[in-house]
């Protein structure tokens, strides 16, 4: 409670009695006057006409006690007792009301007429302010603010909203498991747009109650028969010759990842035959992963080179021509061909037939919805996969759709549904 000044006390019989913040004006007026003299001044003025009980209703309801039985009787008993003095009877019982901020009852209530005389007081003594409501007084005004997360890890007050309905708006490459946004007071969204798939949503997320996310050609979560198995890299080199007999002269050197052998001259035809570089594949890789179906004597055909492991792309490999040292090395590489023509009559040329690029497994995902939301809005290109948060009325749009939980589901679909844990679900 601040020291019971003249401006003061009169801040709290504007407030009190007539639900007011003084303007300026008013206040540089009455701030140097006897506020209890002032108080039956107007009073006689204001309130001539007006029964006891009705000044008393009108106090009771500007001090938020409205619910408190009995109380306007009680004041009103008070002004009637206090005969001409009425006015300064209020400021004497406005005075004691200010003093019971630790009062069991009225405790609660006084504290925040004594928060809000301050900021009325505050507001008077600002040169060339104006009339303002006491009940508004020290509110702060609700402003609505963005958010735009980034790659970034994002937490923090830089991402925490305030009093305003705050909107976050991120992407798949902004939104990551590190993030940490809390929309504060007010009625704040989250949205997560994208023209790629959205698997997840893996931030830290508190006081969202809308959630938005759509993915414009990908899907949202995916349904089981979306995961994907992973492949195999797998590259085809095919080995000719200009004059048809060997692959070329020797020696080759054959690399794999960081190692590589070097092959001499076979006894065919003075050339590296089309075995011997498999074998020199397998065992720089420590295991078969280079077959052919050349004859152990050819000097012509195809190598096919698979990759151990499944989604696991297989290492720079090259294919190098001892002759050519002298005039610098040429290689063959994955989506190359080449044809090396030593300074003897034998050639070297290689062709990359096929090139299939290793593909990793895509897991069938959960898109998870928050707790706290209320309002879920999920929207696919393909296929959508959530689990909603047990509060939020959810809708989900996609080709198959599985959605469980949420207080109430709306799905549309042009493939198939699966729905689980909810009632009232509307399907289209």
């Amino acid at each position: 409670m601040a020291i019971s000044t003249n401006g003061t006390v009169i801040a709290r019989l504007a407030g009190g009695l007539y639900n007011t913040v003084m303007s300026n004006a008013t206040y540089l007026e009455v701030a140097a006057q006897d506020p209890s003299t002032l108080a039956n001044t107007l009073y006689t003025r204001d309130f001539a006409k007006s029964t006891d009980l009705a000044v008393a209703t009108t106090l009771v309801a500007n001090l938020g006690l409205s619910t408190v039985a009995g109380l306007d009787n009680w004041v009103a008993a008070q002004l009637t007792a206090a005969g001409s003095a009425k006015g300064a009877k209020i400021v004497s019982m406005l005075n004691d009301f200010a003093g019971m901020a630790a009062d069991a009852t009225y405790g609660a209530a006084a504290t925040a007429f004594n928060t809000k005389v301050d900021a009325a007081l505050a507001a008077s003594q600002k040169t060339g302010s104006v009339e303002s409501k006491f009940e508004a007084a020290g509110t702060v005004a609700s402003t609505a603010a963005t958010f735009t997360l980034t790659a970034n890890t994002d937490s923090g007050a830089a991402f925490t909203g305030g009093a305003g309905d705050d909107t976050f708006n991120a992407t798949v490459a902004t939104l990551g498991a590190l993030d940490s946004i809390d929309g504060g007071a007010g009625a704040n969204t989250l949205n997560i747009t994208d023209s790629v798939s959205i698997a997840t949503q893996p931030a830290t997320v508190a006081n969202i109650q809308t959630l938005i996310a759509k993915s414009t050609a990908g899907s949202v979560g995916a349904v089981a028969s979306d995961a994907t198995v992973a492949t195999k890299q797998q590259v085809v080199y095919t080995f000719t010759s200009t004059q048809g007999t060997s692959v070329g002269a020797g020696p080759v050197k054959v690399s794999f990842g960081g190692g590589s052998q070097t092959i001499a001259n076979s006894t065919i035809g003075n050339a590296v035959t089309i075995q011997a570089i498999v074998d020199s594949l397998n065992a720089l890789a420590g295991a078969t992963v280079a077959t052919t179906a050349a004859g152990s004597g050819d000097t012509t055909g195809s190598i096919t080179i698979t990759a151990a492991t499944a989604g696991v792309a297989l290492p720079t490999i090259k294919f190098e021509n001892g002759s050519m040292t002298a005039q610098g090395s040429t290689t063959a590489t994955a989506n190359s061909s080449i044809d090396v023509t030593p300074a003897t009559s034998y050639s070297f040329p290689i062709t990359v037939m096929s090139n299939q690029v290793a593909a990793a497994a895509v897991a069938a995902s959960t898109f998870t919805v928050p707790t706290g939301v209320t309002t879920a809005t999920i929207s696919a290109a393909t296929s959508a996969g959530v689990a909603s948060a047990a509060t939020a009325a959810t809708t989900v749009t996609g080709t198959a759709v599985t959605l469980s939980g949420g207080v109430s589901q709306t799905v549309t679909a042009s493939d198939s549904v699966k729905a689980t844990g909810s009632t009232g679900a509307v399907f289209r």
